[in-house]
């Protein structure tokens, strides 16, 4: 081993002939700095601090976090509005029955327009009645993922005749439609209602 002398005073380093490289000990009379808080990674920064209670105030305000744990408390998880994944399921559990939506236009305009006359303000509003109950009782026939549309026609009978016609982007394979009209002395109604499938 070779020692070298300073004017200081000071204990030099030592080194070793074979290495050279210093010792583990550090020359008396120097200062050895701490590494700041968050530099090495062995304490939480200031900015995971301020993250951290930014998170927490968020789940409180998002599940009605007043007092207890967001995740511990049966009260909140209970109270969670989970969101499901899209199934990507591209046809229907239960098809559009033609022959069923039929039955129930029928059912009701029958019943409705049994023994009525034509009148204009009647009429208006008898449409709109007509229409809503359609699509409500086809609704419970329990199509799912099937838009329901009911458009109804009232119109007073003096020997002339009409024509009415629809159209709508269609799937065959999906999509179907049920028509039933009914004509007394004095007026008739026409009643359709369409099952479109929607992906």
């Amino acid at each position: 081993m070779s020692q070298e002398s300073t004017a200081s005073g000071e204990r030099p380093a030592v080194t070793s002939p074979r290495d050279n490289k210093p010792s583990a000990t550090p020359p008396t009379g120097t200062q050895t700095t701490k590494p700041m808080l968050g530099q090495t990674g062995r304490g939480p920064s200031l900015l995971g601090l301020l993250a951290a209670k930014r998170f927490t105030r968020n789940m409180k305000n998002k599940y009605g976090g007043k007092g207890g744990s967001v995740f511990g408390s049966s009260r909140y998880s209970a109270s969670l509005n989970i969101q499901k994944e899209p199934s990507y399921r591209m046809e229907p559990k239960k098809k559009f029955n033609a022959n069923e939506a039929y039955n129930v236009v029928k059912d009701i305009v029958d019943k409705r327009m049994e023994g009525l006359k034509y009148h204009p303000k009647f009429s208006s509003n008898m449409t709109k009645i007509l229409s809503d109950e359609i699509k409500d009782r086809v609704k419970k026939l329990g199509f799912e993922r099937y838009k329901i549309v009911a458009v109804v026609h009232i119109g007073e009978k003096r020997g002339q005749s009409i024509m009415v016609a629809a159209r709508c982007a269609w799937d065959r394979e999906h999509d179907e439609f049920a028509t039933y009209t009914l004509e007394t002395p004095t007026l008739y109604c026409s009643a359709s209602v369409y099952g479109i499938f929607t992906e």
